[in-house]
């Protein structure tokens, strides 16, 4: 299964049910969105955008941004990762555009 069949899963999973992180419900409110312009990834048209494959955010309003990734490609990688998810929130939170 590649990283775009393992989101389709689990967007159909997390609309119907809450995706639970520590017990704590969290609900779905987008994914692959494009940090530069808000906008939807299409993957099928334009995808080479900074962008998070998950945010959810619980009945407190605390958000949770999520990254999927089949494989982590060493310490790098693994950094790439944690900020473009730092980023998501960054910008969440303050209702920012990252200039392009």
């Amino acid at each position: 299964m590649n990283e775009w069949e393992l989101q389709d899963r689990h967007t159909l999973d997390w609309v119907k049910e809450p995706l639970q992180l520590n017990g704590v419900p969290y609900h779905l409110v987008a994914w692959e969105l494009i940090f530069t312009s808000w906008q939807i990834i299409n993957n099928k048209k334009k995808w080479n955008e900074l962008s998070i494959d998950f945010i959810a955010f619980d009945v407190q309003q605390t958000f949770a941004c999520i990254e999927l990734k089949n494989e982590i490609k060493g310490s790098a990688h693994f950094f790439q990762i944690i900020v473009r998810c730092y980023l998501a929130l960054i910008c969440s939170e303050n209702n920012t555009i990252l200039p392009r």
